[in-house]
């Protein structure tokens, strides 16, 4: 009995300390580099700007939390939608965090309705946000 109560306690203690890294990732700017481009996205409460000068877009998008490593993103504004076709506003998209190597954080995500998993992974380069996103925040505060 006592060895399944560790084998629980350790389990448990387990998953808290991987939900206790996923924190360092809800706020900051993290860069994302792809075989399409270089991709910026900033974080802060429950808001997340996309931006990529390649491609000239910004989007606002909300985040729902279902747990430290476990959310899901909403379309919510287009700033600046530069060369690309407009996104489909009514996309949510489900996001999980299943591995951390000091400032880089690998996500797997799936938009609702697909069963088309996508993974990759994002660097983070900065603790606080800039202050385009600051501005942005401050007139969707009001």
């Amino acid at each position: 009995m006592k060895k399944i109560a560790l084998i629980l306690f350790l389990t448990i203690s387990k998953v808290n300390l991987y939900s206790q890294d996923c924190k360092d990732f809800k706020e900051g700017i993290f860069q994302n580099v792809t075989e399409y481009g270089q991709f910026i996205m900033e974080r802060k409460d429950n808001f997340q700007l996309e931006k990529s000068a390649e491609y000239g877009i910004i989007y606002l998008n909300k985040i729902d939390k279902i747990n430290n490593c476990d959310y899901i993103v909403k379309r919510y504004k287009i700033i600046d939608n530069g060369i690309l076709p407009e996104p489909n506003m009514k996309d949510i998209i489900k996001t999980n965090i299943y591995k951390i190597e000091g400032k880089i954080f690998y996500y797997r995500f799936n938009l609702i309705g697909t069963n088309i998993p996508i993974e990759g992974k994002f660097i983070k380069i900065s603790d606080s946000i800039s202050d385009e996103f600051k501005a942005i925040l401050t007139k969707e505060k009001k």
